[in-house]
């Protein structure tokens, strides 16, 4: 009976700390956890474009979904990474933000390209508009830089 007590009490200890850690990461990242959510649908959304135009095109690849899947996962450590550079810079997660909006901005034009291929109509425009979105962030970013000189 005292291995069950054991196992319950280290059970509700590890809970505990589990609790902990997520309430102190929706704490830190409150800030920019819209953009973390629109990044995560619009990299799920072009990839399922990305297998549709692949399977329309009948050029389905499991080496090739790899590899989206790895580059997807990979814009998430881009986004730490100027989460690291806010906190180092202590910018209020203004860096965080340009490189979402640049992030998210190159994942839409890249599901309407997606769309393109399989014959989705849509105005050309968006795509401008996108690629506008996408130069500014990176400007406006690039600024950051230079003033911190």
């Amino acid at each position: 009976m005292k291995g069950v007590q054991n196992v319950n009490e280290t059970g509700v200890k590890l809970s505990a700390l589990f609790s902990g850690l997520v309430t102190a990461f929706v704490f830190w990242f409150s800030e920019i956890f819209y953009g973390v959510v629109a990044l995560v649908i619009v990299v799920t959304i072009d990839y399922l474009t990305g297998l549709l135009k692949a399977w329309y095109g009948k050029n389905l690849s499991s080496k090739i979904g790899f590899k989206g899947i790895v580059k997807k996962v990979c814009y998430f450590l881009v986004v730490a990474i100027a989460g690291v550079a806010d906190w180092l810079m202590q910018t209020q997660y203004l860096i965080t933000w340009f490189v979402m909006v640049f992030l998210i901005s190159n994942e839409a034009i890249s599901i309407l390209e997606n769309l393109s291929k399989i014959g989705v109509p849509f105005p050309k425009f968006l795509i401008k508009l996108l690629e506008r979105l996408k130069e500014t962030s990176e400007q406006k970013g690039g600024a950051i830089n230079e003033n911190s000189d």
